[in-house]
């Protein structure tokens, strides 16, 4: 009984305490409220973006064989990333009972992203003495990233592997004084498991870096001690167990996840075989790009560093081993060959740390008088780009309407498939952005008044800053586009068509082995394109066999080349002439089609009678391709583009197994 009271009386003293805990902090518990929502939001909703298919369709196959250590995509060997990106999936999937779909791929992205932030706040506040407004501001402008919204939600190892790494370099920090057991073997068992994401970069990067801030402060001898190479060869082993477990048991396995690393971090940094079209200065590009909204600040806060640091001859040591981060960091994925705007993701949160400790410090700078001028300008701005918004759910409907009748297409849409699925999601995107205008031009009049009474509206600075009003317009903004507006969009039949065909496709094929066991066997991929959407909508509990003009296999396969097992043309024609004849399904591209070389067997493909399932939105009767079509008819540059996209359309060759009917159904 008394320890009954006790429990009793505790409870009470805690819930009493909760209110006024919440009351202090509200500022960050409304930060991480607004990030957890804004992350998690509509994960699900929509298809698979960029490549996200490959680790869809690889985490389906390693549940249905039960083969973790070995990646597969429609029974043949993709072993092109590490293991642990698809292990984090795969034990998400099999808590959630074994289901694989979009929400639970890209959970293991968004929890990544939000321990992220956690380190980004953290790293701040070491860096700044303690700070709490600065770190603050550092993790707004990181969650309104456009790169960070963007990947954070993709089921793709990039962002994973950013959070490693900043989780290893966290590590270090908090801990750069002191020669701890537990800090070493965190931070190089961080750089194992991070490599094990997606590459070497998490095992080059946080140890970079480690030893910058130990030229600056002097310290190079003090980390190199007995634990520091005991805990170097614990990550080392954490590393390789993986690669070693697949090796052992790889059998017939065809890719091996050691030479992949080899071949995909060290011979594509000096000779690569593709992503080498961009010259060694892109990222003076590709950085802007990855930090929108806040590219400009970023560089003058960047520049006035230098500039006040140049001055003075003289910089605080955090300030010096933020800049000199940035620069090690650029510097290292500019001299690799092989480039592509997402590589450089790594470097990311610094820079905003960076612009954040800059911003909330308010020194009396050229370069900080323009920024606060910029945000003064953006401070009478945004309530007349709010005020719009309120206006949305009346106005905007009829600008899409009259865009549509502009295009032709209300002519020949299906009326279900405009009406009762693409106007229905437009119609909730134009609530959402009415209520988010009242609503902010709400939190804008409560901020102008209070800074015009003299109170100020101290958010992440003191006093009358705009930055104060700016930062959460602009994070709201983002957060609505990411988390409402491009899933409901990509969501949609009308510009996404791609995936429910394929569930029907998917579920035709089925039917079909039900009454036909041989059936699945007659189901076929020509061409050497990517087929993991094709498996992961198509549900299929096997593989299916994939042809291509070029016969590759293991006895002649070239290491610099994952493509395995695919049987050549002539095979191909002996397995059509079967389908004819006794009925099945051939799955190929229409740039694929267009290069087989027997006119009569090609005409099969690009002329036949089209036949889509119903409900489903062809992309030729695309809106927006219709208006590519006629404003691109002067721009050959473009048209090129547009033509080369229009080759990637998925063209589906069905024979009916009773009839011997030939049917041709293209979706993009």
């Amino acid at each position: 009984m008394a320890a009954k009271d006790f429990n009793l009386l505790r409870f009470q003293e805690c819930s009493e305490a909760l209110v006024p805990m919440l009351k202090r902090n509200k500022r960050e518990v409304f930060f991480w409220c607004f990030a957890i929502v804004s992350m998690f939001f509509m994960l699900g909703s929509y298809p698979a973006q960029r490549s996200e298919a490959r680790w869809f369709e690889i985490v389906r196959e390693m549940l249905l064989t039960g083969d973790w250590l070995h990646p597969c995509i429609n029974g043949g060997a993709y072993f092109d990333k590490p293991l642990v990106s698809y292990w984090l999936i795969a034990v998400l999937a099999k808590l959630s009972g074994g289901i694989v779909n979009e929400f639970v791929c890209r959970a293991p992205s968004v929890i990544s992203a939000l321990i992220g932030l956690v380190c980004v706040r953290n790293l701040t506040a070491l860096l700044t003495n303690g700070s709490r407004r600065a770190a603050l501001l550092a993790g707004w402008l990181t969650l309104s990233l456009y790169s960070f919204m963007l990947w954070g939600r993709l089921a793709e190892a990039d962002m994973e592997q950013t959070v490693f790494i900043l989780g290893a370099v966290t590590v270090y920090m908090n801990y750069r004084d002191r020669k701890s057991w537990g800090a070493y073997i965190g931070f190089w068992f961080l750089c194992a498991v991070g490599a094990q994401t997606k590459g070497l970069p998490a095992l080059v990067i946080p140890p970079m870096l480690a030893f910058i801030d130990c030229i600056i402060r002097k310290q190079i001898k003090f980390h190199l001690n007995l634990k520091f190479f005991v805990a170097f060869a614990i990550g080392m082993i954490v590393y390789f167990i993986p690669f070693i477990l697949s090796f052992a048991g790889a059998g017939n396995y065809s890719a091996d996840g050691l030479m992949l690393v080899f071949r995909e971090n060290i011979v594509r940094v000096f000779n690569p075989w593709d992503h080498n079209d961009d010259p060694f200065y892109c990222y003076f590009g590709y950085l802007p790009r990855l930090l929108i909204p806040w590219s400009l600040f970023f560089v003058m806060a960047f520049a006035d560093r230098i500039i006040q640091g140049v001055r003075k001859r003289h910089m605080e040591e955090n300030d010096l081993w933020l800049l000199c981060s940035v620069i090690a960091i650029f510097v290292l994925f500019s001299v690799s060959r092989s480039r592509r705007v997402y590589y450089i993701l790594p470097i990311v949160p610094y820079c905003m740390i960076q612009t954040a400790i800059w911003l909330e410090r308010q020194e009396k700078t050229a370069l900080q008088k323009i920024s606060t001028f910029l945000f003064n300008f953006a401070h009478f701005i945004l309530p007349m780009v709010a005020i719009v918004l309120a206006f949305a759910v009346f106005a905007f409907p009829s600008v899409m309407k009259a865009y549509f009748n502009e295009s032709g297409c209300m002519d020949f849409v299906p009326a279900e498939v405009l009406f009762n699925d693409f106007s229905g999601r437009f119609m909730l995107i134009c609530l959402i952005a009415t209520l988010f205008g009242l609503g902010y031009f709400v939190f804008w009049l409560i901020a102008f008044r209070r800074i015009k009474k003299g109170n100020g509206f101290d958010f992440f600075t003191v006093g009358k800053h705009p930055v104060n009003v700016v930062v959460p317009f602009v994070c709201m903004v983002g957060s609505l586009v990411f988390a409402v507006v491009i899933p409901l969009i990509s969501s949609s039949r009308l510009f996404n068509p791609c995936p429910a065909f394929l569930r029907e496709v998917g579920q035709t094929v089925q039917a079909n082995c039900t009454a036909d066991p041989d059936y699945l066997n007659r189901v076929v991929i020509f061409g050497d394109f990517g087929e993991a959407a094709v498996m992961y909508y198509m549900n299929l509990q096997k593989p299916i066999r994939k042809f291509a003009l070029e016969e590759l296999n293991d006895e002649n396969r070239d290491f610099f080349d994952d493509t395995v097992n695919i049987l050549g043309y002539d095979a191909f024609k002996t397995a059509l002439t079967e389908i004819r004849e006794k009925g099945g399904m051939v799955i190929t591209h229409a740039n694929e089609a267009v290069e087989i070389p027997d006119d009569e067997i090609r005409c099969l493909f690009l002329n036949g009678t089209a036949n889509y399932a119903d409900g489903v939105l062809v992309e030729d009767f695309n809106p927006v391709t219709e208006l590519k079509i006629s404003k691109l008819a002067a721009n050959p540059e473009k048209r090129e583009k547009y033509e080369k996209a229009e080759g990637k359309r998925l063209i589906i060759l069905v024979v009916s197994p009773h009839n011997h009917e030939t049917k041709d159904s293209d979706n993009v």
